[in-house]
């Protein structure tokens, strides 16, 4: 059986949420803003995420389920970064910096359900 064709940017897109290229971003907010766009074009640009027949039927809902959740966690990525950047206080700012790293952890986990699907 061959592969189903979004494996491959399942795991570009699990690149891009590569911890060590998020620890610099995390120091530079104009870095961060950046590397959100990033993950964000690269997400939005893969046009499988809105069609489930890409998986076989069995397992079309659950495909749909971890899309949705990729999706929102990358909208609330968006907004932790917006709060870090607004952020003044070294504790608030420490405070968002673990947040988003628990969000791209959340994120790697998703796209580690899918290329199991």
């Amino acid at each position: 059986m061959t592969a189903p064709p979004y494996l491959e940017q399942v795991r570009v897109l699990q690149q891009a949420l590569d911890e060590p290229i998020w620890e610099q971003a995390l120091i530079e907010p104009t870095q961060l803003k950046q590397q959100i766009q990033t993950v964000k074009e690269l997400y939005t640009q893969y046009q499988w995420l809105s069609q489930p027949d890409v998986v076989e039927e069995n397992l079309a809902q659950r495909f749909r389920s971890i899309v949705v959740e990729i999706d929102k966690q990358l909208r609330l990525l968006e907004i932790d970064g917006l709060f870090l950047q607004n952020a003044r206080q070294a504790a608030t700012q420490t405070q968002r910096r673990d947040q988003i790293r628990d969000r791209l952890v959340l994120l790697n986990r998703y796209c580690e359900a899918l290329l199991q699907l």
